[in-house]
Order: structure tokens, then C-alpha cells, then sequence
């Protein structure tokens, strides 16, 4: 069964470069789409779609809101249920809430679990918020 997006919210801006679909976004400091960074706390939004532009202008539509499919980064298992913030390249990855003083991201809650495996699509439940944590 494929998994399906379901958006609230959906922005087309402006990319950096070509953007990979069904990873995480940010905006960076000319105002265009860019992968997002490790940790997410500068996630702006779910990559749902690239125009396959092979030259500048490009452009993507970020998904906000709502249900998207994103894909892993392969560092571990991701549970349904589990909060989920930006690993590499954009993809996401489980993570647990912990004191600390570091500026974190998350995505939101995964609806959907994944083995430790780079790659494997995900549907989560895009709720980004900001904690200070280790």
C-alpha cells in the first residue's frame, strides 16, 4: 500500500537547488527552500514536490501542516508514535526529548513506524515545535 500525504498547508517558493521530494526544508538566509539541518530546528516544512528543474530558478511546494510522507535517514528504528526531528540530508529520524542547552527540532509524531534503514517513507503527523535539549 503506498503511503499517502494529506496537506493543510501547502507553500511554493523559491529552492536553493534542486530540492529532493519527501525530505524536510528549511529557509535559508536569501529567503529560498533549502534542505533542513540536522536536529531541525530551523524546519520550515515537509519537500512534497521538485518543478525537476535541471537549472536555476527552481522551485518546491512545502507541505506545513497536515500528514506527509518523509523519508529516513537510517540511523535507527522509528516506532508509530515516536517524535521525529531532521537526521541527515534532510531525512528524518526518532528522537527522545532530553535536558540539555542545545536549540532542537521536531517534526512532528511518526503515524507510521520504519526498520534502520535509509530511505524507507514514513507518514507523520507534521506538528514542528522547538525544545532546548541534548
Amino acid at each position: 500500500m503506498a503511503l499517502e500525504s494529506y496537506p493543510i498547508l501547502r507553500i511554493t517558493d523559491e529552492a536553493a537547488a534542486a530540492l529532493p521530494a519527501r525530505t524536510c526544508a528549511l529557509i535559508n538566509s536569501s529567503g529560498q527552500l533549502a534542505v533542513a539541518t540536522a536536529n531541525g530546528a530551523d524546519f520550515a516544512g515537509a519537500i512534497v514536490e521538485n518543478d525537476a528543474a535541471t537549472a536555476a530558478p527552481f522551485f518546491a511546494s512545502v507541505q506545513t501542516h497536515g500528514i506527509a510522507v518523509l523519508m529516513t535517514d537510517g540511523s535507527g528504528t522509528i516506532a508509530a508514535g515516536a517524535r521525529v526531528t531532521v537526521g541527515t540530508t534532510g531525512r528524518i529520524k526518532s528522537v527522545t526529548p532530553a535536558n540539555g542547552t542545545t536549540l532542537r527540532g521536531i517534526v512532528g509524531i511518526a503515524l507510521t513506524g520504519s526498520a534502520a534503514t535509509a530511505d524507507l517513507e514514513v507518514q507523520v503527523l507534521l506538528i514542528p515545535q522547538i525544545y532546548i535539549g541534548a
